[in-house]
């Protein structure tokens, strides 16, 4: 099979591979879609010390059950449609009995410990994979994946005396949380980026958006609160950005929530002090539950999510390393996805 292997920081071509052997735990799924994230370009770029190479990157994966052992009866057959959830989780744990898969103890990655789907075809545990509808397209189902990110960061939040959130960064996960918020009464939602092109997309979709380069920012912020309080009362930070968990700091109230969904390079700093003085709340995520991912599901199949307008490039199997640079480099860009041939 063809796949795109990373065999260093910045190293990633197109080689021949093996289709992967299956034991009665797995099946064999041909790729259909296969989402590019920022964990994607943080692994090319060498900047995950949990990469072990060489390496299938891509883990938001959709496609065909292709492959199957004779001895399997688990309610899914050979050309199903399947999402790939990626999160490999051992489900006897403490923190698997209590709902908390991606805490796991033994916590692994489809596209990082494991070959992704970067390629032909990838092998999953049977128990990661989740049926689509058969007349569903698969492209759209890839947004499950942020939109999962998404929820969780939602589920995060104290909503108690909670009127006002403002969100850092336009990205898909971003932008997901924004709708899932906007669904919320009584809740004034504010969308914060420096990129032009991702929020007008964010406008497009109802959202409110400030843009971020302007000199008096704070002020607007201050001015969009409502009376009585000196800030919004969550800030959630998706942007990455170094700077964004000291923005946040600045903006949010005294005794505000900061949820952090961003990974920020390396191991990133912010004011301690002001947080302390503040006494606000800081609440980190990581991934998404199977909770999180049964909702996005739900919301897509219900058709809530408009892919068309979140996906803002397509490109095969080849074109794997231009769509890392694309969303490395490129302010005119929201999701990436790889589509493969159609399904068979």
């Amino acid at each position: 099979m063809q796949a795109a292997v990373c065999t260093g920081a910045e190293v990633l071509e197109i080689a021949e591979k093996n289709i992967p052997s299956i034991t009665d735990e797995d099946a064999l799924v041909r790729v259909s879609h296969c989402g590019i994230s920022k964990w994607d370009v943080e692994s090319y770029l060498g900047e995950n010390p949990q990469l072990q190479l060489p390496r299938i990157l891509g883990h938001e994966i959709c496609g065909t059950v292709k492959q199957l052992t004779p001895s399997q009866d688990n309610g899914i057959s050979l050309g199903t449609k399947v999402l790939v959830n990626p999160i490999l989780s051992c489900g006897r744990c403490i923190q698997c009995q209590a709902g908390r898969s991606n805490h796991c103890e033994d916590l692994k990655f489809i596209g990082l410990d494991l070959d992704g789907g970067f390629a032909e075809f990838v092998k999953a545990p049977i128990k990661n994979l989740q049926p689509l509808p058969n007349e569903a397209n698969p492209e759209k189902y890839i947004l499950a994946f942020p939109l999962s990110a998404a929820h969780h960061l939602v589920s995060r939040i104290d909503f108690r005396d909670v009127d006002h959130i403002v969100i850092n960064g336009s990205g898909p996960v971003g932008v997901l949380a924004g709708l899932i918020l906007k669904e919320k009464k009584n809740i004034r939602l504010d969308m914060i980026d420096t990129n032009s092109f991702r929020l007008n997309i964010a406008r497009n979709l109802g959202l409110f958006c400030i843009d971020g380069r302007q000199s008096r920012l704070h002020e607007i912020i201050k001015e969009r609160c409502f009376p009585g309080k000196d800030g919004p009362d969550v800030v959630i930070e998706t942007s990455g950005n170094p700077a964004g968990l000291d923005w946040a700091i600045r903006w949010v109230r005294v005794q505000g929530q900061m949820i952090v969904g961003g990974r920020i390079p390396g191991k990133g700093s912010f004011d301690f002090t002001n947080l302390l003085e503040k006494e606000i709340s800081l609440t980190g995520t990581l991934a998404y539950t199977q909770e999180d991912l049964d909702k996005s599901l739900s919301d897509i199949s219900n058709l809530r999510i408009d892919y068309q307008t979140l996906i803002t490039h397509r490109l095969p199997l080849a074109g794997v390393r231009e769509g890392l640079r694309i969303l490395r480099s490129v302010e005119e860009t929201m999701k990436i996805v790889i589509c493969m041939d159609p399904f068979k």
